[in-house]
């Protein structure tokens, strides 16, 4: 998942995929991005 840092709502979601994910088995693999255009890096 690419998130922002700087955005609460981002980190909001970040932290409610850590709590849910683990009960079916699930982790979260994250990496900020500052922008639109690190997206793409975040992802490879």
């Amino acid at each position: 998942m690419a998130y922002s840092p700087g955005e609460a709502n981002s980190t909001v979601v970040v932290k409610q995929l850590r709590d849910l994910l683990p009960k079916p088995g699930m982790t979260l693999a994250r990496d900020a991005a500052g922008g639109t255009g690190q997206v793409g890096q975040g992802s490879d």
